[in-house]
């Protein structure tokens, strides 16, 4: 039983790193064979070099798509052959130009009927299947680099947790939730204060009394996120009180619960929607500059971290 293979495209990375594994013993076998003594992995930096002379370390890694540690480790392996020469530019010393010696010249021509034969055994190898291996690799390369792995995951991680969280209007049983989500938040970036206090310890008196709404992100049992929507006047609400707790973070939470604020509001006919935050939270006022929200003059005092203003006008 095969069972990276039978993981199919989960176990891609693992696939890959097997074959290319396999294929890195195959070509040392054959170097050995022909008494070279070369490793497979300097063959690119060294096809390079002799394609176009000399080059810049950052040259070297563009061409190849690496790191500039992993030139500078090719090269090291290289120079301790005595198949290159690593120098300073004439007008830069912190440039360095890297070129083959004529040892390295006589390596790659000797090498250069191996290599041909072992690309003409792979394209025989590739023949049998349904799709060009290459063209196959290529296409996944460029959507690679349009979207990474990583960012296609979490985008579809952070969209799943968003259809499995419900939003729920305050109840006073959730009342040392609203406190706890909003005293985690604020501690981890600034200090509570005496305002703080005052509303999250007595939300009936200071929102829900005074004509605003609270509501929280329930993910299962577990109640993960919180927002109040303050009354300021007939036509204004404000944003406040938002948090998520750490471990849910980064999963669109906040986003969905922004956009539940944005939908309340609408549905109570507020023109504006007003809210205090901090430029040290960029994510935060990236979004809400998304959702079409734009700076205003602070001309009022809200709290001591609240460094910004910010509005969004529901009707035009």
């Amino acid at each position: 039983m095969d069972y990276i293979r039978d993981l199919g495209a989960l176990a891609l990375a693992s696939r890959m790193k097997r074959l290319v594994g396999r294929l890195n013993q195959d070509v040392k076998a054959i170097y050995a064979e022909q008494a070279i003594a070369f490793e497979p992995l300097l063959m690119p930096i060294t096809r390079l070099l002799e394609a176009k002379g000399t080059l810049q370390a950052n040259e070297i890694a563009t061409g190849l798509g690496v790191s500039q540690p992993a030139v500078t480790q090719m090269c090291n392996k290289l120079k301790k052959r005595g198949l290159i020469t690593v120098h300073q530019h004439s007008e830069d010393h912190r440039i360095r130009q890297i070129a083959l010696l004529p040892e390295g010249r006589e390596l790659a021509a000797a090498l250069a009927p191996i290599w041909q034969e072992i690309e003409k055994a792979v394209a025989q190898m590739m023949e049998g299947a349904d799709d060009n291996l290459l063209c196959a690799l290529e296409a996944f390369e460029e959507q690679y680099a349009r979207k990474p792995l990583s960012e296609r995951v979490l985008q579809q991680l952070a969209q799943r947790d968003r259809t499995q969280i419900s939003i729920v209007p305050y109840d006073e049983s959730l009342k040392e939730a609203f406190k706890r989500l909003n005293c985690e938040w604020i501690e981890t970036h600034f200090t509570v204060e005496p305002s703080d206090e005052r509303v999250l310890s007595n939300p009936q008196k200071y929102v829900l009394e005074q004509g605003g709404f609270i509501y929280f992100a329930q993910a299962g049992s577990d109640i993960v996120g919180t927002y109040a929507l303050l009354r300021v006047d007939a036509q204004t609400y404000e944003i406040a009180k938002m948090a998520v707790t750490a471990t849910h973070q980064q999963r669109g939470i906040g986003t969905a619960l922004l956009d539940h604020a944005l939908a309340q509001a609408r549905a109570l006919g507020a023109g504006r929607l007003i809210l205090y935050s901090n430029t040290r939270l960029a994510p935060a006022i990236n979004l809400y500059f998304q959702k079409g929200f734009r700076v205003i003059p602070k001309n009022d005092y809200h709290n001591e971290r609240a460094n910004i203003k910010m509005e969004l006008l529901l009707r035009r």
